[in-house]
């Protein structure tokens, strides 16, 4: 009988506890969403484990299909393009939240394309790379017409909405250039052009105010720096809530910083959990992430190609950028970005793509385990 997990089972234990402190999470954040009239205990509890299995799903259903085929070459280059069109789509007709464009309404499902783009993104860079980095490294015409122009339209998209994605995205795309040795004429190059059109975008007056959300949040950030004010805190700092939960924490549910904490359930998941549980289960949350991104490591060492490499390495970094940034703001060292905690924080759009990112890399652990069997079975 054919196993039911084939992929790493290191990877599934660490992906167990995220999923665990996500419904912790969605308990904790629960009373703030019954003052506001959405619905009680159960339902919230019941939608978010229906997510996480719909991912656990999704898990099970990538890792059975070989990352070197043609199919996952096809259907990557496809739903990246799809997750870029639909995120146009987004900023033209989408649902306007907390002064930003997020979710956008298909058949009366609410998604978040941008967290969707993200994997998509970085999984069509590694394919390109992995793939076609003879070519793309010596010419200009290729590097431009299948990097370039994909880097540039993807953060641009990102810049006119949210900043973070826009930054987490170029910092991922250069750290994946540096990793293989990119030509550095060229990569100088794409920073020139990004850097030029980004300082052109945010000079046009136009434009200028339709990213009102994520200036004036750099705006304040700055301005509390300097100052010390601490009115910035007591509308909306996530510090506040680490600060209530000492060591240990107050337990879940009793949060206070959470009632007037806008998003507290997605964009400042950390700052609750640590509220409520204590400087150790921060500490725990950092360990968990870290340990992720090791066994991914682990997991790309093992891989007996360029290919699974540099796609286990670059669906890592994702996650580790993107908890690193959600953390970074909790503790302070960066303004409000509206970002995540993966696998951890409320909703669906971006735990499935997530969950769709760790299908890719037990696509590459259990190829490799595969390869090892069939090779056994053959001696």
């Amino acid at each position: 009988m054919r196993k039911l997990f084939i992929g790493d089972k290191g990877l599934y234990a660490i992906l167990t506890i995220l999923f665990l402190l996500s419904l912790i999470a969605t308990f904790s954040t629960i009373p703030y969403k019954e003052v506001i009239g959405n619905g009680g205990t159960i339902s919230h509890l019941l939608k978010q484990l229906l997510f996480i299995l719909i991912g656990i799903f999704l898990i099970f259903i990538v890792e059975r299909i070989d990352y070197q085929g043609r199919f996952f070459k096809i259907g990557a280059i496809t739903i990246y393009v799809l997750s870029v069109v639909l995120c146009v789509v987004m900023l033209a007709k989408g649902v306007s939240s907390n002064q930003s464009i997020r979710d956008l309404r298909l058949l009366g499902i609410s998604i978040q394309p941008f967290e969707f783009v993200k994997v998509t993104f970085v999984l069509y860079l590694c394919m390109a790379l992995s793939r076609g980095y003879g070519l793309l490294n010596s010419s200009l015409k290729y590097f431009i017409l299948y990097l370039g122009l994909p880097i540039i339209i993807t953060c641009g998209l990102c810049f006119t909405q949210k900043l973070s994605s826009a930054f987490i995205m170029l910092l991922i795309a250069l750290i994946l250039l540096f990793v293989v040795k990119m030509n550095w004429k060229y990569v100088l190059g794409l920073i020139g052009v990004i850097v030029t059109v980004a300082v052109l975008y945010m000079a046009i007056d136009r434009v200028s105010r339709v990213n009102t959300t994520g200036k004036s949040r750099i705006k304040t950030y700055v301005e509390n720096l300097f100052s010390g004010s601490e009115q910035y805190q007591e509308i909306d700092s996530p510090m506040i809530a680490i600060g209530n939960g000492g060591l240990i924490g107050t337990f879940p549910g009793n949060s206070e910083v959470k009632y007037y904490l806008i998003n507290s359930e997605s964009d400042f998941i950390f700052s609750i959990l640590v509220e409520e549980g204590g400087m150790l289960t921060g500490l725990l949350i950092i360990i968990v992430y870290t340990l992720f991104f090791l066994r991914v490591m682990v997991i790309a060492l093992k891989s007996d190609n360029t290919m699974g490499r540099v796609l286990a390495f670059g669906m890592g970094s994702v996650v580790l950028v993107q908890a690193l940034v959600h953390i970074s703001v909790a503790v302070g060292l960066l303004p409000i970005t509206g970002e995540q905690l993966p696998f951890v924080s409320k909703g669906g759009s971006s735990l499935i793509a997530y969950c769709f990112l760790s299908g890719i890399v037990q696509s590459i652990a259990s190829h490799h385990v595969t390869v090892k069997e069939e090779a056994a079975y053959e001696e």
